[in-house]
C-alpha cells in the first residue's frame, strides 16, 4: 500500500487553536473504499463519529496537478503532510538545452511555431494545455527561457 495523507486545518483567530480539522489521503489501491471508509471512522462509545467519503481519482489533462495545488494550499509553515516509505522518489529529466539553437528559442517565445513543430520534437509527447503548457520567461542577461509541460500521448 502506498499513500500521501495530507492533514488539513483552520486556526480560530481567539484561541489560535485548530478546528475543523479534516484529512485527505490518496492511496494506490490494494484495498477497497468501502473498507478505508470502515475503517477510517472512529468509533466512540460504540456510535461513529465523523464523516467520510472515498472518491476515485479522475485525473484530467493535466494529471493531479490541480489535486496537488488544492492540497498544498495554506501550509502555515508546517509541514502537514505524511506518507508511505515505499514511495519512489520523482525523477526529473535534465534540461535539454542543447536540442535548440537560439534562433528557434526566440521564435517560440514569439509564438512563431505551432503545435506540430512540438509533435516532431517530441514523438509520442504531446502539450498538456494551451495556458500552462508552453510557459516563457525573459531574462535581460541570459534571454529567453522555455518551460514546456509534456504528457505521454495515449490516443
Amino acid at each position: 500500500l502506498k499513500y500521501i495523507l495530507v492533514t488539513e486545518y483552520t486556526t480560530s483567530k481567539e484561541t489560535d487553536k485548530p478546528k475543523r480539522m479534516h484529512h485527505h489521503i490518496i492511496m494506490n489501491g490494494g484495498i477497497s473504499r468501502d473498507d478505508v471508509e470502515d475503517l477510517w471512522r472512529v468509533k466512540r462509545k460504540g456510535e461513529r463519529i465523523g464523516r467520510i467519503n472515498a472518491d476515485r481519482l479522475q485525473p484530467d489533462e493535466n494529471g493531479l496537478a490541480a489535486l496537488a495545488n488544492y492540497l498544498s494550499k495554506e501550509p502555515h509553515r508546517k509541514k502537514r503532510w505524511s506518507s508511505s516509505r515505499n514511495l519512489e522518489k520523482p525523477v526529473q529529466a535534465p534540461p535539454n538545452d542543447h536540442k535548440y539553437s537560439k534562433r528557434q528559442v526566440e521564435k517560440i517565445a514569439k509564438g512563431m511555431v505551432d503545435d506540430d513543430y512540438f509533435k516532431k520534437k517530441y514523438p509520442g509527447w504531446r502539450i498538456t494545455d494551451k495556458v500552462y503548457g508552453i510557459q516563457v520567461t525573459y531574462n535581460e542577461q541570459s534571454g529567453y527561457y522555455v518551460y514546456l509541460k509534456l504528457r505521454k500521448d495515449t490516443s
